[in-house]
C-alpha cells in the first residue's frame, strides 16, 4: 500500500530517541555470589519463576524449579527487588559481606503487582492502571473441562457478555464488551497472542442445500451453526488473558478495537530442571433441558389434530426427543506439558488430545494440539522468543437451527406426533414420518456435517537492549508471525433420505475448502528514564497486517450411486469467496510513573486500511489516562486509587462493503455482467468510538477485600448503515456512514481474601455490570434492520430510543409497540473457592436479569398443537392453545419471554494427596490431585423450555464472529443445551 504525504512529523522522535546520549554506568568494585531461596511465607512451598534484581541496575536472575538462585551482586550493602506472579513484590537491604539469604513473599490475592498491559509494548503494575482491565491466569481458565477459550471466560469478566452459540459439541461462542459497538459492522474484539493478531473467522459449512435456511438456493448462508476459530485454542497452554474492554485501553489497537481488545500470552518455560505435569480426564454429559411433545390420551384426540391418526395409532407412546438426545457419551482429554531451561536457553512444550461426545448420536468434537515456546538469550542484551503451535479439530455437529423442509432433528419433531414410532426397523431401513420432511432417526445416522481443521500459529520476537544503565535505556523490539489454517467442510445428505427427492435431485454433497493465512510484523521502540522519584516510559512503533481468505465450495446433487464426492452429482455448482485486506498502523505513547502514586499516559495511533473507500486516509485514534493512589494505610482502607481515562478506536467496514459486485451471467452463450443490488458511499469509513470511564479501586477491611467499580460513556459515531434505495437508483441498498449512537455502563467487582494462612483460605467473588445504549442521532429516520415482521418481533432504530428495542404488535394500539429490549438489565457472576487443607471446594455462577428472546419453538409446536402443555398449561400458566390463541389476535409479544438465567456454571470438588504417601510410592512425584468437575448442572429460568443462550437471529445469524447486533434474536431447533461432569487426575513431577 502506497503511503501519502500525509504521514505525521512526530515519527521522528524514533530516531530522537536512539540518538540521545547516555551516560554509561560505571563498573563497580569487587563483587560476590549470592545464593538462596525464594518460598511462599506460610506454607513454605518454592517459588519458581520469581524474579531478583539489584536494585537501580540491569542484573537480576530467575529462581528455579526448586525457589534456589545464585547471583553476582556488588560486595558492599545493596538492595534486592524480588517479584513472582501471585505474591507481593518486595525489597530486601543485603549486608556487606553477605553470601545467603532466604527470601519469603506473601500472596498476593488481588495481583496487583501483576503488569497488565498499557501499550503494544510496555505494561504497568496493576495497582498503577489508568484503565479498567480485565486480567485472568492459567488456574482460573481451567478450573473445569471447558472446550474453548470463551467458555472459560463465561462469568468472570465484569461487562463481557458471552454467549454460547450452540451447546453442541466443538465450543463456539459470542463475547460483547461493554455492550452493542455497530449495528451491522463487527461486534467482537480483537484477538491477539503473543504479539500476533490473529483469525477468528466462522466459516459456513454449507447445509443450506439441504436446510433450505435460505429459500434461494445459496450454500454460503451465514444460517449453518458455524465454529468461529478462536474456538480453537488449547485453554490449557494460556499464561494469561488480559480484557481490555474500554476505548481508553484498547485505542492503541486503533480501527480494530471497538470491540475491544483480548490478549493472550502463553505459557513459557522457566530456569531449572524439566518440570513435568500431566492431566487426564474423562467425562461425560447429558441433555439438561427438555422441549416437551404432547402425549395423546386417546386415538379421538389425536384424530382432532390428526386426521390420519387411526393410520398410525398403537396406544404407544414414543418419547422421540429422549430417544435422540438422551444419550450419556463418554468424553476424554489428556493433556501434557513439561518446561524448563538454563540461564540462556528455556523451553514450554504442551500436548492436548481431547474427545467430547454429542448426547445425538454421531455428533462430536476432537482437538489435537502440541506446543513448542523456546526462549534464547542470545546475551545480556539481545533475547529472542519463538512460538509454534499446530492444531486439529474435527467435528460433527449435525444439522440444526433455522431451516424450511423439516428435516433437522426439532425441525421434524415440532410438527410429529408421539404416538407413531420412527425408530429403526430391525431390516436397517426407517419409517417415513408422514407428519414431517424428514424422519428425524434416519437424518441423525445418515445425514453428516463433517469438519475438519488443520492451524499453524506461529510467532517470533527478538528484544535487542541497546542501551542499559541506571538512567536511561532503550530497547528495540521486533515481533512478526503467521496464522494459518485450512478448513474442510463435508456436507452429505444420501439419495434414500426421506427429504432428498423433494427437490428433485436426490442425494446432495457440499465440499468446500477454506485457507486463511494473517501476517503480522511488528516494530517498537521503548525508552525508560529513571529520574530522582519519576519514571518515563516512551514507545513507538508500526504494525503491518494482511488477511488472505479464500472458500472454495462445491456441490453436488442428484448423486449417481449416491456416492460421496461432487463429480457423482448430476448437477454441480461451484463458488469461490476471496478476502484479502491490508492494514498499516503507527503509535506513540508515553507514560510516567511518579512517586510510585501518580500514574499518567498519553497516546495516539494512525492507521491506513484497504477495507476503506480511501485507502489511502489516515485515521488517528487518541488516548489519554491518569490515576492517583492516596497512601491511606488504615485498618478500613489500605489504598484507595482514583482513575480517569479516554480513548478513541475505531471499526472498519467489512470486507466487500465498499464495492459494487458484479453478477456474471449467460445469455445466449454470450457471458454477461448484472450489478448486485447494493452499493457503498465514495467516502465510507471507520466507525468512530470515544469512551471515558472512570472509576476507583480499594482494598478494604486490612487487605481482606478488594473493590473495583467503573462508570463509562461512550459515544460511536459515523455508525455503518444500510438502507433500502428507491429502484430508479438501479440500486437496492447503499451501505453508508451516518448516525450516532451512545452507550452507558457501570461495572463493579470485589474479590475476598480471607483466613489467609490458617488452615482454610476463602476467596469469594463478585462481578456486576450493567449497560444502556441510545441512538442519539440517525440520517433519513428511524428504520427497521431486518426481521420477519412485528408479529415475530423486530428491531427498531429511532432517535432518543434504545438501540436494542424490540418491537411487536399488540391488540391494544394500532401499530407495532416496544415489548422489551434484548439488552439485559444486568449481568453476574459470583464465585467462591475455598481451600481446607488438602480439599479445594469452587462453584461459580452465572446470573443474567432480563432482555428478551423470541422463543421461536414454542410458537412453532404450539402451532402444530403438539406442546405437552398444550391443553393444560404448566404452574398456572397459560396454555399453548391459549398462548397461539392470542398471539393470532395480535398479542405477538407472547413468544417473546424473559431470557433471564442463574447457571452453575462451573463446580469443582479436589483432593490433593498427601506428598508423603504420593513420594512413597513414586519419589519424583512433586505433587498428585483428584478432582471431580461439573459445567451448566443446573439452570433456572423462565424462560420457557428453552435456551436463554442461544445467539441466533431471526435471518438466522449466530452472533459469534460479530455479527449484525441489528436483529433480535431467537432460540429456534438449536442443539440441545448439556450439562458435563469430568473426573481428573492430575501429576506433577
Amino acid at each position: 500500500m502506497k503511503l501519502t504525504g500525509r504521514w505525521p512529523q512526530p515519527l521522528v522522535t524514533l530516531a530522537t530517541l536512539v540518538i540521545i546520549g547516555f551516560a554509561a554506568r560505571t563498573a563497580g568494585a569487587q563483587q560476590r555470589t549470592l545464593t538462596g531461596h525464594v518460598e511462599a511465607d506460610v506454607s513454605g512451598e518454592p517459588i519458581a519463576g520469581a524474579v531478583i534484581t539489584v536494585v537501580g541496575t540491569n542484573t537480576g536472575t530467575e529462581t528455579a524449579a526448586d525457589g534456589m538462585f545464585s547471583l553476582t551482586v556488588p560486595a558492599g550493602a545493596d538492595q534486592l527487588s524480588i517479584r513472582a506472579i501471585g505474591y507481593r513484590s518486595s525489597e530486601i537491604t543485603l549486608s556487606a559481606g553477605q553470601t545467603t539469604i532466604i527470601i519469603a513473599l506473601e500472596r498476593d490475592a488481588f495481583r496487583l503487582d501483576e503488569i497488565v498491559v498499557t501499550g503494544r509494548a510496555t505494561g504497568v503494575a496493576r495497582r498503577n492502571q489508568a484503565s479498567s482491565v480485565a486480567r485472568l491466569v492459567a488456574d482460573d481458565l481451567v478450573k473445569v473441562s471447558n472446550a474453548s477459550l470463551e467458555q472459560s471466560l463465561q462469568g468472570k469478566i465484569p461487562g463481557a457478555m458471552i454467549r454460547s452459540n450452540s451447546p453442541a459439541p466443538g465450543g463456539g461462542a459470542s463475547i460483547n464488551l461493554r455492550g452493542v459497538t455497530s449495528i451491522i459492522g463487527n461486534n467482537s474484539p480483537l484477538y491477539v497472542v503473543d504479539g500476533l493478531i490473529i483469525s477468528d473467522a466462522a466459516t459456513q459449512p454449507g447445509v443450506n442445500t439441504i436446510t433450505g435456511a435460505f429459500p434461494d438456493g445459496r450454500f454460503t448462508t451465514t444460517q449453518g451453526n458455524a465454529v468461529n476459530r478462536i474456538a480453537d485454542l488449547n485453554p490449557d497452554d494460556i499464561e494469561s488473558v488480559e480484557v481490555l474492554k474500554g476505548a481508553s485501553a484498547a485505542a492503541i489497537y486503533g480501527s480494530k478495537a471497538a470491540g475491544g481488545v483480548i490478549i493472550i500470552t502463553s505459557k513459557r518455560g522457566q530456569q531449572g530442571a524439566p518440570r513435568f505435569h500431566v492431566r487426564q480426564q474423562f467425562g461425560t454429559s447429558q441433555a439438561s433441558r427438555k422441549v416437551g411433545f404432547r402425549t395423546f390420551e386417546s386415538l379421538a384426540e389425536a384424530q382432532s389434530v390428526y386426521s390420519n391418526a387411526a393410520d398410525y395409532w398403537t396406544g404407544e407412546v414414543y418419547d422421540h426427543e429422549d430417544l435422540l438426545i438422551g444419550g450419556r457419551p463418554l468424553s476424554y482429554e489428556t493433556s501434557a506439558n513439561f518446561s524448563g531451561g538454563s540461564s540462556d536457553l528455556r523451553y514450554f512444550a504442551s500436548g492436548l488430545v481431547r474427545h467430547e461426545g454429542g448426547v445425538i448420536r454421531n455428533t462430536f468434537g476432537d482437538k489435537q494440539a502440541v506446543r513448542m515456546n523456546l526462549e534464547k538469550f542470545v546475551n545480556d542484551r539481545l533475547t529472542v522468543n519463538l512460538g509454534t503451535q499446530f492444531i486439529r479439530t474435527e467435528s460433527d455437529r449435525g444439522i440444526h437451527q433455522n431451516e424450511n423442509t423439516g428435516n433437522t432433528m426439532y425441525g421434524a419433531l415440532t410438527g410429529t406426533p408421539t404416538f407413531i414410532d420412527l425408530r429403526q426397523r430391525p431390516d436397517g431401513t426407517f419409517p417415513i414420518n408422514p407428519y414431517s420432511g424428514s424422519n428425524p432417526f434416519e437424518t441423525v445416522e445418515k445425514v453428516k456435517n463433517n469438519e475438519t481443521v488443520w492451524r499453524f500459529v506461529g510467532t517470533g520476537s527478538a528484544d535487542l537492549e541497546i542501551l542499559q544503565g541506571d538512567v536511561h535505556d532503550l530497547t528495540l523490539s521486533a515481533v512478526g508471525g503467521v496464522d494459518w489454517f485450512q478448513q474442510k467442510n463435508n456436507v452429505y445428505a444420501p439419495p434414500d433420505a426421506q427429504f432428498e427427492p423433494n427437490d428433485g435431485l436426490p442425494g446432495t454433497v457440499v465440499i468446500s475448502q477454506t485457507q486463511n493465512l494473517n501476517l503480522n510484523l511488528n516494530f517498537f521502540a521503548v525508552h525508560g528514564y529513571e529520574g530522582s522519584g519519576f519514571n518515563l516510559t516512551s514507545s513507538v512503533g508500526t504494525q503491518y497486517e494482511s488477511v488472505d481468505y479464500d472458500v472454495n465450495r462445491n456441490r453436488g446433487q442428484n448423486l449417481v450411486g449416491g456416492l460421496r464426492n461432487v463429480s457423482a452429482g448430476t448437477v454441480q455448482t461451484s463458488l469461490q469467496q476471496l478476502l484479502r485486506t491490508e492494514d498499516f498502523g503507527f503509535f506513540l505513547q508515553e507514560e510516567a510513573l511518579i512517586g510510585d502514586r501518580l500514574f499518567l499516559t498519553a497516546g495516539i495511533r494512525g492507521d491506513q486500511s484497504s477495507n476503506n473507500s480511501d485507502d489511502q486516509a489516515i485515521y488517528w485514534y487518541p488516548k489519554a489516562a491518569a490515576s492517583y493512589t492516596f497512601p491511606l494505610e488504615t485498618e478500613v482502607v489500605r489504598d484507595l486509587k482514583v482513575r480517569m481515562a479516554y480513548g478513541q478506536t475505531g471499526n472498519q467496514p467489512r470486507y466487500g462493503q465498499k464495492f459494487t459486485v458484479l453478477v456474471p451471467g449467460n445469455v445466449t452463450g454470450v457471458g454477461t455482467y448484472q450489478i448486485q443490488g447494493s452499493t457503498a458511499a465514495s467516502d465510507l469509513r471507520p466507525e468512530r468510538q470515544a469512551e471515558i470511564e472512570g472509576g476507583f479501586d480499594a482494598t478494604l477491611l486490612d487487605g481482606r477485600i478488594r473493590l473495583e467499580a467503573t462508570v463509562y460513556e461512550k459515544t460511536i459515531s459515523d455508525l455503518l448503515l444500510s438502507r433500502t434505495l428507491l429502484p430508479s437508483s438501479g440500486f437496492g441498498s447503499l451501505v453508508s456512514n451516518g448516525g450516532k449512537m451512545r452507550t452507558r455502563g457501570v461495572e463493579a467487582s470485589l474479590v475476598g481474601n480471607f483466613f489467609q494462612g490458617g488452615a482454610i483460605e476463602w476467596q469469594p467473588m463478585v462481578n456486576f455490570s450493567a449497560w444502556r445504549c441510545t441512538i442519539l442521532e440517525l440520517p433519513g429516520g428511524e428504520f427497521r434492520p431486518g426481521g420477519f415482521g412485528t408479529s415475530f418481533g423486530e428491531r427498531r432504530l429511532a432517535e432518543g430510543e434504545s438501540c436494542t428495542q424490540i418491537i411487536a404488535s399488540d391488540t391494544l394500539e394500532a401499530g407495532p409497540v416496544k415489548i422489551g429490549d434484548d439488552r439485559p438489565d444486568f449481568t453476574m457472576g459470583i464465585s467462591n473457592s475455598v481451600q481446607y487443607g488438602n480439599l479445594g471446594v469452587y462453584a461459580l455462577l452465572d446470573w443474567q436479569q432480563g432482555g428478551r428472546m423470541m422463543n421461536f419453538n414454542e410458537w412453532l409446536i404450539d402451532a402444530f398443537a403438539n406442546s405437552d402443555d398444550y391443553l393444560v398449561g404448566k404452574d398456572g400458566k397459560l396454555s399453548g392453545q391459549e398462548r397461539f390463541g392470542l398471539w393470532g389476535g395480535g398479542q405477538s409479544d407472547l413468544y417473546f419471554q424473559d431470557a433471564s438465567y442463574l447457571k452453575l456454571r462451573e463446580a469443582s470438588l479436589s483432593y490433593r494427596l498427601p506428598i508423603g504417601w504420593v513420594q512413597s510410592w513414586w519419589s519424583s512425584a512433586e505433587a498428585m490431585q483428584l478432582t471431580v468437575r461439573g459445567r451448566n448442572l443446573f439452570m433456572i429460568t423462565p424462560f420457557g423450555d428453552g435456551e436463554p443462550e442461544n445467539s441466533q437471529t431471526p435471518t438466522g445469524t449466530n452472533l459469534n464472529n460479530g455479527g449484525p447486533a441489528g436483529l433480535a434474536r431467537w432460540d429456534l431447533w438449536a442443539y440441545p443445551s448439556t450439562r458435563s461432569v469430568w473426573l481428573s487426575v492430575d501429576f506433577t513431577f
